[in-house]
């Protein structure tokens, strides 16, 4: 792995937060697709979650263990059969550990997104003037993130935006969370967290293009990094987002492998 191996956040060693942050992403996925009734399932290697869905996004792997070559092939198989009961498009393999080429397999790497820590404490970033920060509570609430989600992440793979493309009101009253940034009265940026005994996880945070640089993606990431203050937070961040989520006081300890697996119509 590249930059920040080494590090050490807060007294925990890199291995403790993969441990935390694959436990935290396996288990926020299977929660949003078994709340909608999803499938998914748990392997001694691998949790994986299949929400039927066009975005890669929302159909993942994440491996509970190091993956070496010859364990490779037998997974594959395994997730060709698993994603292959239904329709959708490609799912995501995230790994906390050097992953063998698993190009020879059919997957296509995506890249190594960093995995970024912060410790307990600390200020809030100032409250843009003009902006409303409502944590989701309702249908109405959940498709004002779905559009901020799709349109400004963005997320091609459901766009034109559709109410209920992505999530629906069963994920709501449970550890997946959703905060919707509105500026008179429209909807400019969304994030969501999965908070569970050790961590807080943040996901999906985006601000609409023509909204950006106003202080809203600060605002609505401090919004989730906040839903439980009294634990730690993580999350997985582009290069482009480490600037802001750096001011936030996160800070990197490993980058994590992305694959990309094709979804098989089964043989």
């Amino acid at each position: 792995m590249s930059e920040g191996t080494a590090a050490i956040i807060g007294g925990e060693a890199n291995d403790t937060w993969i441990r935390r942050a694959r436990a935290n992403v396996a288990n926020a996925w299977e929660y949003a697709t078994r709340a909608q009734g999803g499938r998914w399932d748990r392997w001694e290697d691998a949790h994986v979650s299949d929400l039927g869905s066009s975005c890669p996004f929302l159909n993942n792997i994440t491996l509970i263990r190091p993956l070496d070559e010859m364990a490779a092939a037998n997974l594959a198989t395994r997730i060709d059969a698993f994603f292959g009961r239904q329709g959708g498009g490609s799912s995501l393999l995230w790994s906390g550990w050097p992953t063998p080429d698993l190009a020879r397999h059919g997957f296509n790497f995506w890249g190594q997104p960093p995995l970024m820590v912060r410790a307990v404490g600390g200020d809030a970033p100032d409250q843009p003037a003009g902006l409303r920060i409502d944590e989701v509570s309702d249908a109405t609430g959940l498709v004002d993130f779905e559009q901020i989600l799709v349109n400004g992440y963005p997320t091609p793979w459901l766009q034109p935006f559709t109410p209920g493309c992505a999530f629906d009101a069963r994920v709501l009253g449970g550890p997946l969370r959703f905060w919707v940034g509105y500026v008179d009265g429209q909807p400019v940026s969304c994030s969501a967290a999965f908070v569970d005994a050790e961590v807080v996880g943040v996901f999906m945070v985006a601000t609409l293009a023509e909204a950006r640089g106003k202080g809203y993606g600060s605002a609505i990431t401090w919004a989730a990094t906040s839903a439980d203050p009294e634990l730690p937070a993580l999350l997985h961040s582009s290069d482009a987002g480490r600037p802001v989520y750096e001011r936030l006081g996160y800070r990197i300890v490993t980058r994590f492998d992305l694959w990309e697996c094709p979804r098989k119509a089964p043989s």
